[in-house]
């Protein structure tokens, strides 16, 4: 199978999941670039023509990887921010689904960096598409949360769209040099402390 770009929703058969596993753990171990098709077809114990029935090269497995991560953290994300809980905490689960999560996967792994720029190389569409899709869900908490009076944007000025826009970047940016997901989860969290400190209610 082919996998496609941005909207169209894609559901993936145990078999394919099965396979996709198997590649993850080849990428962390061999990197991409090294990793063959007769290492995943080895790896997910099935026949190299049994694998092409279900994915037509490597690149396509790539892409759907980052698809189903992206679904996953995406699913993570939303569920966090339809919590009870308050605002803040629910910022900071669903940004850890989004940013934390991956480098927890591949933590470890030589090729971590690889499988980044991997990423972004074959995937751009897809990681976009789910940066739009986790805005909307971020934008529609944040709306729920004023109405709330969980935050107060009168005092700033920041439009809904605006201040999603700087949780996103700002979390985001919190991974440059961060080298572990530790790191990446003590900064995700001091930043949305500062960001959100001037828009809670007195």
């Amino acid at each position: 199978m082919s996998i496609g770009c941005m909207g169209k929703e894609i559901t993936f058969s145990e078999k394919q999941i099965k396979v996709l596993e198997s590649a993850l753990a080849c990428f962390t171990a061999y990197g991409f670039k090294r990793t063959n098709m007769a290492d995943i077809a080895k790896s997910a114990s099935m026949s190299r023509p049994a694998l092409y029935l279900l994915f037509e090269n490597k690149r396509d497995i790539a892409r759907a990887m980052v698809r189903k991560l992206k679904d996953d953290s995406l699913h993570a994300a939303t569920t966090a921010l339809l919590t009870e809980e308050p605002i803040p905490k629910r910022l900071a689960a669903a940004f850890h689904a989004r940013e934390t999560a991956f480098l927890e996967l591949v933590e470890g792994s030589a090729h971590g960096q690889e499988l980044l720029d991997t990423g972004m190389e074959l995937a751009a569409d897809i990681i976009q598409a789910g940066k739009v899709e986790f805005s909307k869900a971020l934008q529609k908490t944040l709306r729920k949360a004023i109405r709330e009076n969980q935050i107060d944007l009168t005092r700033s000025g920041i439009s809904v769209p605006r201040l999603a826009e700087i949780l996103i970047h700002g979390a985001h940016g919190q991974k440059a040099d961060a080298g572990t997901a530790k790191v990446l989860r003590r900064r995700i969290d001091d930043f949305l402390v500062l960001a959100m400190a001037g828009l809670l209610p007195n």
